[in-house]
């Protein structure tokens, strides 16, 4: 019957702990002390031992306890492994119902992690050589223990969407990171949610400090605009995304309506007066009713709405066992969920509840005084063009193809961005969508940026330059993948609105990244050659030229990172890394694998074996989530050591080899490894591919092959794999290896692993008719074009036309043809060109 505090909590949750030596079983022991508290929670106020109130502190008290034991199970832990000796200054931030102290029973726990300042470690260790890197390791090991399930279950489901960059960004920053972000770029949802932020772990010195960063940020003592109309406006957007009126935290009169209500009144008035500065709900409004921001009888009904409301979500969540907000749908779990709360039957309970949402809905109006605010007149004109047809009208005569559902998402672009009330700006979006061709992609794709919380400000801003209005659109219109990526970034989008010049030109940028955040510095320049692309200042050749060139230089200082510390365990031996595929051939894509193998010389010592293929798993972890590489390209593939012993290569090359690996070895390229040893690999692997004997009935291989790839790699509909079916990218590639391993041995100049220059080559080797040569440069360029434009409008791996209109229609305005019909028509005519080159020079390969 005890009310337990956090400082109770933790004591016994260490108890609990301290019985277990391993991490594994102590977590395991804190789910059981987790699960046993709930129960006890629960069943007091079932039985009306506790209101909601106490039920509510206790819960986040408990979490604050949990928290905080696995900080310190983190802290254990990287001393454990020698990583760092440290005092520990990174502080776990609540947020949400955490951070006010009114959890339910099945909350999520909304956190944010902040260390005291960056700069590097006096001994680094494991490669982490910044605060910065260790923190965010540390913040990785607490969310993934509250999260990850077991036998046992899981502690909690945690949100970080609420840090800086939502959920592409750190998971740690310093203070003075968090502050140059939130000055910079920080909007007022972020202000509404930091309301209720609260140190529950970790560092609380550092943590007080970091809320005494931000309190100016928050809380303004001067406001240049109100917030009121922004925070109705956002309210009114979650009602209209709802269903029904059955979801009583986000419907009307709901919960949310008195958060928000609290919230804005907090905003407006809290920078002058101190005493609004309240995290929980019930004590914030009646701080307001004392300072005379609402009425004594408005007090009396939010908070006995918030009670009650809160009451009947708190026995949802124990009906249901997870996260609920609807009333049931079924009168049987309404009659007894009315039971539970102690009412005689469903009609009893209903009016109840219809009396507290009234009162909450009408002190909502009140407050934002929406009765007194009109919509503006071209917001109804809208309205009432989309109900009549007009505006349907209009976009059928712009070129739109599903001119019904574009007009509904040009209104969700008017409800996200008021600013396209403006007639004139509107209809420059409109022109510009269809002069770039897909404007039913593109409009769907503007939504997706326009809907972005953390970048809306800027884009506002960007809807007022012509010029940029013009990138933005030409974007949108040409890749649904990168749009949507842009509107998860907004250090991104804020360099293309204020740096465009510096996104479109060839250096590479944000050096910034490349040394804590490598997947992001990959992923900004391949957006940056992607822009490239996309407005005419890069080829297809030279795109994916770069894209190579980027992954290269990843991929070596992985490697070489990797081998340094392998040979810090003994390694002497030399070894070599080597591309073949697109890699190899300097022209992957965007979301190419990465074919790559490793030699090395083993000496002749076990030792060394053992050491080179902890080698390849130590680079393979390193570069995960950055690129997907693949070494089953290795001689025996998937069933072999990931390293490869030289002398073992060299025998097998000659003795069991087939040509399909011969093939492949037409693209190697050596990537990266020690420089004597590179050049005695690639010297032989050239010599195998070019110069060795080819066997009797080779062209027919090649076919076998070619036929076989066809009917067990293609898992499309016969005609529409455009990579392995007929007249597809693979039979350009196998024609043009077909070429090298037939005329390489005589003429150097066509040994190139990559397919645009040694189309050019050919060109000049005589080897080839002029008009296939230039047939084969024609078809080469289009394919790889398309299918790069295939991939930056899709999440599946498959180079295949869409079967969308309007998705069609980007790809064709990518290609710069006027009509899908004349695009099915260069397509078809160019499938079966492939096919009469492929056949025609298999047929010349086999008679010379």
């Amino acid at each position: 019957k005890q009310t337990k505090s956090s400082g109770i909590y933790l004591r016994e949750a260490r108890e609990t702990t301290q019985l277990f030596g391993r991490t594994e079983k102590q977590l395991d022991s804190l789910k059981r002390f987790q699960r046993r508290e709930l129960l006890r929670i629960g069943a007091r106020q079932i039985l009306k031992e506790a209101n909601v109130d106490t039920t509510s502190a206790e819960l986040a008290a408990l979490a604050d306890a949990i928290i905080e034991v696995v900080v310190q199970l983190g802290c254990r832990d990287r001393a454990s492994e020698g990583e760092i000796v440290f005092e520990n200054e990174l502080a776990v931030v609540g947020l949400g119902k955490l951070g006010g102290e009114e959890l339910n029973f099945s909350s999520d726990i909304d956190l944010m992690f902040v260390y005291d300042r960056d700069g590097d470690l006096k001994e680094p260790h494991n490669r982490i050589s910044t605060y910065h890197e260790f923190y965010n390791r540390l913040s990785e090991f607490v969310v993934r223990r509250l999260t990850e399930h077991t036998s046992e279950g899981h502690l909690y489901r945690v949100d970080m969407r609420l840090r800086p960059e939502g959920s592409s960004g750190s998971l740690a920053l310093s203070r003075a990171a968090y502050m140059l972000y939130y000055e910079a770029r920080g909007e007022l949802w972020e202000r509404q949610m930091l309301l209720k932020a609260r140190v529950v772990a970790g560092n609380k010195e550092v943590g007080e400090r970091w809320l005494r960063d931000v309190q100016p940020f928050v809380l303004p003592r001067t406001l240049l605009a109100s917030p009121m109309e922004e925070i109705a406006r956002i309210k009114s957007m979650i009602e209209a995304r709802l269903p029904g009126e059955e979801n009583i935290k986000l419907g009307s009169g709901g919960i949310r309506d008195i958060e928000f209500v609290v919230q804005a009144l907090q905003l407006l008035n809290g920078g002058g007066d101190a005493r609004l500065r309240e995290r929980n709900t019930i004590l914030a409004i009646s701080r307001l009713a004392e300072a005379s921001h609402i009425t004594a009888t408005e007090r009396r009904r939010l908070q006995s709405a918030y009670r009650f409301l809160r009451t009947v979500e708190d026995r949802l969540q124990l009906l249901h066992a997870m996260q609920k907000h609807s009333l049931p749908e079924s009168r049987d779990e309404t009659e007894v969920l009315a039971k539970q709360l102690g009412f005689r039957g469903i009609r009893e309970f209903e009016h109840e509840l219809w009396r507290h949402r009234s009162r909450v809905r009408s002190v909502f109006k009140s407050v934002f005084r929406l009765e007194k605010r009109n919509r503006p007149k071209s917001w109804i004109d809208m309205k009432s063009e989309l109900r009549s047809g007009k505006l349907t009208g209009r976009l059928r005569k712009a070129g739109f193809l599903d001119y019904e559902e574009s007009a509904r998402n040009i209104a969700d672009l008017v409800r996200e961005i008021p600013d396209l009330l403006d007639e004139k700006t509107l209809h420059r979006l409109i022109s510009l969508a269809r002069k770039h061709g897909a404007p039913d992609w593109c409009v769907g794709n503007f939504l997706t940026l326009a809907s972005s919380q953390p970048i809306k400000r800027t884009f506002r801003q960007a809807l007022t330059d012509d010029g940029m209005l013009d990138l933005l659109v030409l974007l949108c219109s040409r890749s649904s993948r990168l749009t949507r990526y842009l509107s998860s970034e907004p250090l991104l989008f804020e360099s293309i609105v204020s740096r465009p010049d510096e996104i479109l030109s060839v250096d590479r940028g944000w050096s910034f990244l490349h040394s804590h955040d490598l997947p992001r510095y990959k992923t900004y320049n391949e957006f940056k050659i992607a822009m490239r692309l996309i407005v005419g200042k890069a080829s297809i050749e030279r795109a994916t030229s770069e894209l190579s060139e980027l992954a290269d230089g990843i991929i070596r200082e992985l490697f070489d990172q990797a081998v340094s510390e392998i040979r810090e365990k003994g390694l002497r031996r030399d070894v070599a890394l080597v591309a073949l595929g697109k890699l190899g051939g300097n022209e992957i894509t965007f979301e190419s694998d990465l074919d790559l193998i490793v030699v090395y010389d083993g000496g002749g010592k076990p030792r060394t074996t053992k050491m080179a293929q902890e080698l390849v798993q130590q680079f393979t972890e390193s570069i995960k989530g950055i690129y997907e590489v693949d070494f089953r390209l290795r001689p025996e593939g998937k069933n072999s050591p990931l390293a490869t012993e030289f002398s073992y290569y060299r025998s097998y090359l000659q003795d069991r080899v087939s040509l399909w690996e011969r093939q492949s070895l037409l693209k190697a390229r050596v990537l990266a490894g020690d420089k004597h040893f590179v050049s005695e690999v690639l010297a032989h692997l050239r010599r195998f591919t070019f110069d060795a004997p080819l066997t009797g009935g080779w062209t027919q291989e090649v076919l076998s092959m070619r036929t076989r790839m066809e009917a067990e790699r293609s898992r499309l509909p016969k005609g529409e794999d455009l990579k392995f079916g007929k007249g597809g990218l693979v039979d350009l590639e196998f024609l043009m290896q077909v070429l090298q391993l037939r005329f390489g041995r005589m003429h150097e100049g066509i040994r190139d692993p990559n397919m645009f220059r040694l189309a050019r080559a050919l060109s000049t080797a005589d080897i080839l008719p002029k008009s296939q040569v230039t047939a084969l440069q024609r078809n080469l360029a289009l394919f790889r074009l398309l299918e790069t434009f295939v991939r930056l409008n899709s999440e599946k791996p498959e180079f295949v036309i869409p079967t969308e209109a309007s998705h069609r229609q980007a790809i064709v305005a990518a290609l710069g043809l006027p009509s899908a019909k004349e695009f099915r028509s260069r397509l078809s005519s160019t499938r079966k060109e492939n096919q009469r080159l492929f056949m025609k020079i298999l047929k010349a390969a086999e008679a010379q």
